[in-house]
C-alpha cells in the first residue's frame, strides 16, 4: 500500500509540474530578452533514469543545431515554497538565454561520426529492472541486478556545464562498431579522464585525509583505517560504475582481506564497508532502502540491495540477507 501511495503521489507531482511548465511556456516571451523574440517555447517530457519522467520547456530557434531544455521541477518547488512566480520565471528565462547562446554542439558531442565521439565515451551504471524499456534499445552489460551502459559526454561552452548523449543500438549501428570495442574504448577514456577513487568517508566532510587509496605509488596496498569508504570517480559524477572498473575490486579486496560490503549510495558513488561483524547484511539493506527513500532523488537511485565481492569468481554479487523479500526496485 505504501508503494502504491508513493507511485500515485509521484504521478500527481509529474502532472502538476507539467501544468506549471505549460503555463510558464505561455508566459516566457514576456521574460526573454528582445533579441530572443523569435525563440519558440514548447513543453516536453523526457524519460530519464529509473523511468523518471521530467517536464521541461524547450527553447528552439530556427536554424540552430541546439535547443536547450530547462526542466521545471526545482522551479515548481520554489513557487510551492513561496518564492514569487515572477522571480522564478525570470530565472528560467536567464538559464534558457545562456543555453540558446550555444549555437552548435561541440565536436565531441557529434555522435554521427565515431571518430569524433570515441574519445568522449564513458560508462554508466543503472538498475536493470527500473530501466528495462530503455535498456532494450541500448548496448549494455548486466552485472547482477544492474546494467552498465554507455554515454558520450562533452563540455558545453559559456559555463553551461556538460552534456551527454546515451549510446543507442541505432547509434552503434551507424558507427559500425561492436559493443565490446565500445566498452573497451570507454574504460580507456575513463582511466585517462575520470579514474576511480577510494576515499575515507570523512574526507567528504573535511575530517580525514582525501588521498586516493587506490593509488599504490609502488607500495603494497595496506588496509586503511576507517569504518566506511566512498568509491567513485575523480569527478564524482556517475562514479558508481567504478565497481566494474577493470582491476578496482581486486585492489579493494587486497585492502580488506576479511571482505567488504558494497552499499549503492546513488548512481554517483557506492560505499565500501569492511566486514567487521558490527553491522549485519539485513541492517545494511534496511539502511540502503531508507536512504534511497529519504535522501536520494528517484532519478539517482541505483539499487536497494547490498553487494559483496566474490574473490573466486572475480565479480560482485548480491548479499541474499540484504534483500527485502516480496519487493524489488521498480520505480
Amino acid at each position: 500500500e505504501k508503494e502504491t501511495g508513493a507511485a500515485e503521489r509521484g504521478r500527481q507531482e509529474m502532472l502538476e509540474e507539467k501544468i506549471f511548465a505549460e503555463g510558464a511556456a505561455r508566459e516566457m516571451k514576456d521574460y526573454l530578452a528582445p533579441e530572443f523574440s523569435d525563440v519558440e517555447c514548447t513543453v516536453v517530457e523526457q524519460k530519464k533514469n529509473n523511468n523518471v519522467v521530467l517536464a521541461g520547456i524547450c527553447f528552439h530557434r530556427a536554424g540552430q543545431q541546439t535547443a536547450p531544455v530547462v526542466y521545471v521541477g526545482q522551479f515548481y518547488d520554489a513557487v510551492k515554497n513561496g518564492e514569487p512566480k515572477e522571480e522564478v520565471l525570470k530565472e528560467i528565462a536567464r538559464q534558457a538565454e545562456k543555453g540558446i547562446g550555444i549555437k552548435e554542439i561541440p565536436e565531441a558531442g557529434n555522435v554521427a561520426e565515431y571518430g569524433k565521439a570515441k574519445e568522449s565515451l564513458s560508462v554508466r551504471i543503472v538498475n536493470t529492472r527500473a530501466n528495462q524499456q530503455r535498456l532494450s534499445h541500448m548496448p549494455h552489460r548486466e552485472l547482477e541486478d544492474l546494467s552498465l551502459t554507455l554515454a558520450v559526454c562533452f563540455p558545453l561552452d559559456d559555463g553551461m556545464g556538460s552534456g551527454s548523449i546515451e549510446v543507442s543500438d541505432e547509434m552503434m549501428g551507424v558507427w559500425g562498431m561492436e559493443e565490446e570495442a565500445l566498452f573497451r574504448q570507454a574504460w580507456e577514456n575513463m582511466e585517462r579522464d575520470q579514474p576511480p577513487m577510494l576515499q575515507d568517508m570523512g574526507a567528504m566532510f573535511g575530517v580525514a585525509d582525501s588521498a586516493n587509496l587506490l593509488a599504490e605509488n609502488g607500495n603494497p596496498l595496506e588496509k586503511p583505517k576507517g569504518l566506511m569508504f566512498v568509491l567513485t570517480n575523480r569527478g564524482m559524477s556517475y562514479g558508481a560504475c567504478a565497481i566494474a572498473f577493470p582491476g578496482v575490486m581486486e585492489k579493494v579486496s587486497r585492502m580488506f582481506p576479511e571482505g567488504f560490503y558494497i552499499l549503492p549510495s546513488s548512481v554517483h558513488e557506492v560505499l565500501i564497508v569492511p566486514k567487521d561483524g558490527e553491522l549485519a547484511p539485513k541492517e545494511l539493506g534496511n539502511l540502503v532502502r531508507e536512504v534511497n527513500q529519504r535522501e536520494v532523488s528517484r532519478e539517482e537511485v541505483l539499487s536497494d540491495r547490498v553487494y559483496e565481492y566474490d574473490r573466486e569468481r572475480g565479480r560482485i554479487c548480491q548479499v541474499p540477507e540484504s534483500v527485502e523479500r516480496g519487493r524489488a526496485m521498480e520505480r
